[in-house]
């Protein structure tokens, strides 16, 4: 991945990258819910509010995945933030695999619009 972890560099990677996976497969789309479930869950819950079990135990709860700034998010900003960490998110590029940062950004898109704040 040719891009840095600064600010700036999070804002090109949005307006650079780009999902190559649709959120029409099934099979993309369990393993978006399975990766969700094992990395993004803890910190964000289990409906993405930002309520995971960490949160419950000091550690800052994140916005909500269904909050205006994160739903405006670009795919490719989404990859950038787990790939490098973002504010008090570490990054997750050496514990998700690339297709599998692009299968959870479907999920967390499902779950968007299926709770809208």
């Amino acid at each position: 991945l040719h891009f840095g972890t600064s600010d700036e560099e999070r804002l090109r990677a949005a307006s650079e990258l780009v999902n190559p996976f649709t959120a029409e497969s099934t099979a993309n789309m369990a393993r978006g819910a399975e990766v969700y479930r094992t990395y993004c869950q803890v910190c964000h819950g289990a409906g993405g509010a930002g309520d995971g079990t960490v949160t419950q135990r000091g550690y800052p709860p994140p916005p909500s995945l269904s909050a205006v700034q994160t739903v405006n998010r670009t795919d490719g900003e989404l990859f950038h933030i787990i790939t490098y960490g973002f504010k008090n998110m570490p990054q997750y590029a050496s514990q998700v695999d690339r297709e599998d940062r692009w299968y959870v950004i479907n999920h967390i898109r499902t779950m968007q619009a299926n709770n809208p704040e």
